[in-house]
């Protein structure tokens, strides 16, 4: 937030704060929402079929039977296969245009107001009840998240993207992969 000191959320709670007019325009959209998605869903299949070919890119994984949404797609970085960091190939993409984001480490047990016991600032609820049972130093280091976020980027779709939008991306993609890739490098 604006003004407070902090890397992350200060304490918990929903970021629930629509006006009216925000409501309004929300319900329309939600007529609209079955639309969206396969559109979203359209364009994630047309990039994953796109990327079948590239050695160190692909799709994040999706459990069998479920079904994403792709408000964003995540892509697997296979660091070994790469003369540059991740960092680095998501900037050479964001030059050529594509809209991604290196990393979207947003883990609850790594945020400010879990490690600090302050869901409800200035009180230290829950862990502070009389009644609490539980280990109140408890930490959860979460080592399989950090390691999917650290080795994925996200790359920022729309479901009105055409043919030409996918085929963009992927030879964007495509083109930052040969150019980075250790195979071609030696």
């Amino acid at each position: 937030p604006f003004g407070l000191q902090g890397r992350s959320n200060v304490r918990a709670g929903l970021n629930l704060n629509g006006s009216d007019l925000a409501a309004t325009v929300g319900r329309v959209q939600l007529r609209k929402l079955d639309s969206i998605i396969a559109g979203r869903r359209r364009v994630a299949a047309q990039i994953a079929s796109g990327l079948v070919s590239c050695e160190g890119l692909q799709i994040g994984h999706e459990p069998e039977g479920a079904e994403s949404v792709y408000w964003f797609l995540r892509v697997h970085f296979d660091d070994p296969r790469f003369s540059c960091d991740k960092s680095e190939f998501t900037a050479a993409l964001a030059a050529e245009g594509i809209p991604v984001t290196a990393s979207y480490r947003h883990l609850p047990a790594e945020a400010e107001w879990f490690r600090e016991r302050k869901v409800f600032p200035p009180s230290d609820y829950p862990w502070g009840l009389s009644d609490y049972q539980g280990d109140r130093q408890a930490t959860f280091p979460c080592p399989q998240a950090i390691e999917s976020v650290e080795s994925h980027f996200l790359l920022h779709i729309h479901e009105n993207f055409g043919d030409r939008e996918v085929t963009d991306i992927v030879a964007a993609l495509r083109k930052v992969e040969a150019a980075y890739s250790k195979e071609d490098t030696q």
